[in-house]
């Protein structure tokens, strides 16, 4: 698990790198979580988790096409998951962006 943990952490890194590098070039970065897929990576996990994988991968196309609708621009360079509702998700738009949510760092007061 820690390696796939860690790749994953290591993703949502870059995306945020990708955007802060790219983004005044017009690219949009986005980590996008697909939601629990019944995928044949997801099959080799415990039986316990084979409960979660649930989702249609269908969903997580309907939410990248959302995502390249420009309607999401905001949360460029963000983790995003396919599971989450998007009227909900913009809704906390400000209060993502005000305390800098779904994002990875490392904060220490010191």
């Amino acid at each position: 698990a820690s390696d796939y943990q860690t790749s994953k952490h290591a993703i949502n890194r870059l995306c945020e790198f990708v955007q802060s590098d790219h983004g005044e070039d017009g690219i949009k970065c986005f980590a996008i979580h697909p939601g629990g897929v019944s995928t044949e990576l997801g099959r080799s996990m415990p039986d316990a988790m084979h409960q979660y994988l649930i989702d249609n991968p269908q969903l997580a196309a309907c939410f990248a096409v959302w995502l390249c609708s420009g309607r999401a621009d905001w949360a460029a360079g963000r983790y995003l998951s396919a599971t989450w509702d998007v009227d909900d998700l913009t809704a906390l738009k400000d209060e993502i962006l005000r305390d800098d949510l779904l994002v990875n760092r490392l904060r220490a007061k010191l």
